[in-house]
């Protein structure tokens, strides 16, 4: 499916009913690991959690959410690549 489509298809499930994305949903949107997204999570680069579940290792995601980081990512520079910072 093309990025534009995907984004598309995000944005029209977004409006109709609110949805979750766990962190599965987000490698494979964002095509790098789940350590780089909790990374960028904690560098604030990316959207925290809107769910996590006691006693579980779960976190979920808005879909909104990941589609205005997607939009505004895409304003800024023209890329959604996801950029996160290697402590070193």
């Amino acid at each position: 499916m093309a990025r534009g489509n995907l984004r598309a298809s995000l944005l029209q499930a977004t409006v109709e009913a609110p949805t979750m994305l766990d962190i599965n949903d987000l490698e494979e949107l964002t095509r790098v690991s789940h350590s780089t997204i909790y990374r960028a999570v904690k560098q604030g680069t990316f959207p925290a959690p809107a769910l996590q579940v006691a006693g579980e290792k779960s976190s979920r995601w808005l879909t909104s959410d990941y589609v205005r980081w997607l939009d505004e990512r895409l304003a800024a520079d023209g890329k959604a690549k996801l950029r996160s910072k290697r402590a070193r």
